[in-house]
């Protein structure tokens, strides 16, 4: 129906309510319709309602075009448009939304559900926001993860709305904005602050280190270098009047001193090793028996000031891939200690075994054994026992041993008693 035909069809409709009410008679002739002023009467009628259908018309038009141009807004926003109804179904995306999340057209999202946007963590889905929503609220600002076409993942910021015709939900819109690139480097910076913490604890951890280090050094080092410098001097100023015996006993001191000093060298040298890559070499099959054996003997012409030494090697232990630094480090270490703080008139012991794919190794002494209240921190660097009974050392080579078991899946346990011995299981996995 056109406009004109609307028009006529509400004036025939006036004209007919007011003859039927009586309202337009003629004063002249008692009821007779006075058709000039049913006439006039029409006709302000009709300019009335054109009148007001200009105005309909206008604000059609106005709709139209905000429409239009709201639609050119979204589709040339930069942020991301998706348009679901009531149940979830896609009823319309932008371009930005289709560039946003890796596809080519409208056609391949439109009708399908928003839960092809879910990600595994429904607590980081748009899908947990759904139910605020359906409740009427809008969400001003939101964040949530969703998953690209090519199954990567991408993170947003989002506002969202209920769209509401005749009273009731039937749909919902959403603005979105990538913030994929923004996460990475926030991640990024996080990695890359984790790292610096870390960097810095290891450089505090290694000045103590070297701190502590320096101090032992100084400690431990003075007493033979002092030895050293009083003979040498001694010797040189006073050897024309010396007996023999007096230069014996120099020499003595000279050579005993020069000894500890190789002894702690040597020590510094396998831990420092232990925080290279330097020590590492790959395993190779060794002979159990014939090793321990060498190690034991270098150990024993080496340290031993005159103690019983008891080696016993079970035949059966065969071969076994190991790495030789590390098993020689763990080994010599043991002993060392075990000869260090044995008196001349005592007995060390070295018992090896195999059990499966357990190599056993007990190493015993009957020295001044280890006070209660140092066992607990004994395998620390730098450890310093209550009572050495006059022995030297920096106190690295249960240390040692214990970071070379690391490397190795080993274990080790130590039993003491002051002024008894002790005794030291390890086991490493062969």
């Amino acid at each position: 129906m056109n406009n004109n035909s609307t028009v006529s069809e509400v004036l025939r409709n006036k004209a007919e309510e007011k003859i039927a009410s009586g309202h337009i008679v003629s004063d002249t002739v008692p009821g007779r319709v006075d058709v000039r002023r049913l006439l006039h009467e029409l006709e302000v009628y009709q300019v009335e309602l054109e009148m007001q259908n200009e105005e309909l018309r206008h604000a059609v038009a106005e709709k139209s075009a905000h429409e239009a141009r709201l639609s050119d807004i979204i589709a040339q926003t930069p942020a991301g448009y998706f348009h679901i109804n009531r149940d979830g179904y896609i009823l319309d995306v932008n371009n930005a939304w289709l560039r946003i999340h890796g596809y080519e057209s409208r056609e391949e999202v439109v009708g399908k559900h928003f839960r092809m946007m879910q990600v595994d963590s429904e607590s980081d889905s748009a899908i947990t926001h759904l139910a605020e929503l359906k409740r009427g609220g809008a969400i001003p600002y939101g964040e949530f993860a969703s998953r690209r076409k090519d199954g990567t993942i991408g993170h947003h910021i989002f506002s969202a709305h209920p769209v509401v015709h005749a009273g009731d939900i039937v749909g919902f819109e959403w603005f979105i904005i990538d913030i994929s690139e923004r996460k990475q480097m926030e991640e990024t910076l996080r990695y890359s602050e984790e790292q610096l913490q870390k960097a810095l604890k290891l450089s505090e951890d290694t000045n103590s280190k070297m701190n502590r280090l320096l101090r032992v050094i100084v400690h431990e080092f003075r007493t033979p270098l002092g030895l050293l410098t009083f003979s040498t001097e001694h010797l040189n100023i006073h050897w024309d009047r010396m007996t023999t015996e007096k230069r014996n006993e120099l020499s003595t001191h000279i050579q005993s001193a020069a000894q500890q000093l190789v002894k702690m060298v040597n020590s510094l040298v396998s831990f420092n090793q232990l925080d290279t890559e330097q020590y590492k070499q790959p395993a190779q099959a060794l002979d159990i028996e014939n090793i321990c054996r060498r190690i034991a003997d270098e150990i024993n012409s080496a340290w031993s000031t005159g103690q019983r030494f008891i080696v016993s090697v079970d035949e059966k232990c065969g071969t076994a891939l190991l790495d030789e630094i590390l098993f020689r480090r763990i080994l010599e270490n043991l002993l060392i200690n075990a000869f260090n703080f044995t008196p001349p008139d005592g007995t060390v012991s070295l018992s090896v075994l195999r059990k499966k794919s357990r190599l056993c190794m007990v190493i015993s002494d009957t020295g001044i054994g280890i006070p209660e209240k140092d066992q607990a921190v004994m395998l620390n660097p730098f450890f310093r026992g209550s009572n050495v009974g006059g022995r030297r050392g920096l106190g690295l080579g249960l240390s040692i041993v214990q970071d070379a078991l690391t490397e190795m899946d080993g274990t080790i346990t130590i039993s003491s008693r002051t002024g008894e011995g002790t005794t030291v299981n390890v086991e490493i996995s062969v």
